[in-house]
């Protein structure tokens, strides 16, 4: 499939909203080049302005994104509008990765004014979207096509604000699922064992499921904490358990597993802390997600 046809040249022209006629698994085959290509032709500078250092810079505030890119309603003083918009949800593994929301995104009429995005966190060992492992992005919807036409955008993170600048630049305010619930052995569980409930198995069998587990198990993990010593160097492993859940989040979760761009390092910590935990008898308790 090519980015061409009457729908497409009628879309450049602004004549329509969207490619009239192009089905989503024909947009999908388009190479993200040309798509791109598309929306210079309709947009013009907007387009190198949302993949620019400036407009993916995670630290500046989204007031600061250049106008061009900003969400369409960023202009609202409250969330009065989502009452009115029409919104359209979309799994990232259905479109392959975040290049191909913007290929999709270019079959949907203005009348659909929102993108809502199913989970796109990295997901724990059943795989599930929605049973989530840390509050790191999921590296399964980088986009290597992104990456070659804009070489700066070389992580999941830099991309998907890229992405959110397109969809903007497109006309569509963009959301994302809230997840209350997260993977039974996930970076937040064994980072803050005390948001959730803890039990004590020997030969399969429940012999714990008192309040005092959790205890053991903060007690545990520093124990395990202080024998493979910290992920990242630098960080003095703290005393008791008190200092150690007294950290800001963020700073914990490093210190256990190790920086958010350390994908696999943060896996290998994790699967290793879970089986010294295991081997005490001192779990999670099983939850429906």
């Amino acid at each position: 499939m090519t980015s061409s046809g009457p729908g497409i040249e009628a879309y450049k022209s602004g004549k329509t909203t969207f490619a009239v006629g192009l089905r989503p698994q024909d947009a999908l085959s388009i190479p993200l080049a040309e798509v791109l290509d598309v929306l210079k032709e309709r947009f013009g500078d907007a387009v190198p302005i949302a993949l620019s250092e400036v407009a993916v810079d995670l630290d500046r505030p989204l007031a600061e994104l250049p106008p061009e890119v900003r969400s369409p309603r960023s202009h609202e003083s409250d969330s009065g509008w989502m009452r009115r918009s029409n919104v359209i949800g979309i799994n990232v593994r259905t479109v392959g990765d975040v290049g191909g929301l913007v290929k999709y995104v270019l079959t949907l009429p203005a009348d659909f004014d929102a993108v809502q995005l199913l989970p796109i966190w990295e997901p724990g060992v059943v795989k599930s979207l929605y049973g989530i492992a840390g509050w790191n992005l999921n590296y399964e919807f980088f986009s290597d096509e992104l990456h070659e036409y804009a070489p700066n955008l070389d992580t999941i993170e830099k991309q998907l604000r890229a992405t959110s600048n397109l969809l903007h630049m497109m006309g569509k305010a963009v959301g994302m699922d809230v997840i209350p619930h997260t993977d039974r052995f996930s970076e937040m569980a064994l980072g803050t064992p005390d948001l959730f409930e803890w039990m004590k198995v020997q030969d399969r069998r429940i012999v714990d499921h008192s309040d005092g587990v959790v205890g053991e198990a903060e007690t545990a993990i520093l124990a395990w904490l202080h024998d493979r010593g910290p992920a990242v160097d630098g960080f003095e492993v703290p005393e008791d358990t008190e200092t150690l859940y007294g950290l800001e989040e963020d700073a914990r979760l490093e210190i256990l597993f190790g920086t958010p761009g350390d994908r696999f390092g943060r896996i290998e910590r994790r699967v290793d802390l879970i089986k010294y935990l295991i081997w005490f008898g001192l779990q999670p308790v099983p939850a429906t997600m």
